[in-house]
């Protein structure tokens, strides 16, 4: 498993002009869906797999006042 990520995330820093990924670029997404499409992985994990990174936090942290 650990070289699936590993394959995955050296593939798709690779296809972006930087090699730097950014998680809050929709550009990037699409680029990271074609890596997995590339390679072979089935459209349910791919769409695992973006549900995944694009999930946000659901916790909550609410401000204290320091005094």
């Amino acid at each position: 498993m650990n070289n699936l990520i590993k394959k995955i995330l050296i593939e798709w820093s690779y296809r972006l002009d930087d090699g730097m990924i950014d998680l809050e670029n929709n550009t990037h997404f699409s680029i990271l869906r074609e890596v997995l499409s590339d390679m072979k992985l089935p459209s349910e994990v791919i769409i695992e797999v973006m549900g995944n990174i694009t999930e946000e936090e659901k916790e909550s942290f609410p401000a204290i006042k320091k005094d």
